[in-house]
């Protein structure tokens, strides 16, 4: 089961992921993705340290959650640990993500 915690403050806001981005939580992620970012021109922060599990859908709803990110002028930067499962989608697609290693914070 996939939990959302979201954290707003100025100029910045932090999605903080955990459990399985994949299936049906991923679908259901994706779709409230509109609603879940709350400001224009500032950054975003995916934390994804926690996911346990992620499949294409998962990866998918990542790439549109950064897709939305740069309609509304932010910036988008993904918190992760090393081995996140993540990064193996990230690699395999060439696409470019700004990512940070969750202990360099």
């Amino acid at each position: 089961m996939l939990t959302i915690e979201n954290n707003l403050s100025t100029n910045q806001q932090t999605i903080k992921l955990s459990g399985a981005l994949s299936g049906i939580d991923a679908l259901q992620f994706r779709d409230k993705i509109k609603t879940i970012i709350e400001i224009k021109d500032g950054q975003l922060h995916l934390d994804v340290s926690q996911v346990s599990r992620i499949d294409l859908t998962g990866f998918n709803s990542v790439v549109m959650l950064k897709k939305e990110a740069l309609k509304r002028r932010m910036t988008l930067l993904v918190i992760s640990d090393t081995g996140n499962p993540l990064h193996k989608y990230i690699h395999l697609s060439k696409l470019s993500f700004n990512c940070i290693n969750r202990s360099s914070i």
